[in-house]
């Protein structure tokens, strides 16, 4: 801004995105709407990404450690993130954590 090369300290945008989200009316319909956050923050492990590649939705493998970590983010935290060096123990845990906290 000292330089007037930037023109506004990000505000001004911050302030037009939150504008836009508000008049959007694809946007608006799904403010509120908990079944598409929870379907969109929390899949389930039988719904799978493109990209996954174990088979398994939270479930995936390091390389670099040579063992399966199974992971569940929920209300702004991992509540499962433990390595496990098989598989089957790791969609375990994590079917496990899915029962308890979705």
């Amino acid at each position: 801004m000292r330089t007037k090369k930037t023109l506004s300290c990000g505000c001004i945008r911050k302030q037009r995105s939150r504008q836009m989200i508000r008049e959007n009316p694809a946007t608006r319909k799904y403010i509120g709407n908990w079944e598409v956050l929870q379907k969109t923050w929390h899949p389930k492990s039988d719904e799978r990404r493109a990209n996954n590649k174990s088979g398994v939705t939270g479930v995936s493998y390091d390389q670099a450690q040579d063992r399966w970590i199974a992971r569940l983010y929920f209300n702004g935290r991992y509540v499962l993130n433990r390595t496990f060096t098989d598989k089957s123990d790791a969609v375990e845990a994590r079917k496990e954590a899915e029962k308890r906290y979705l």
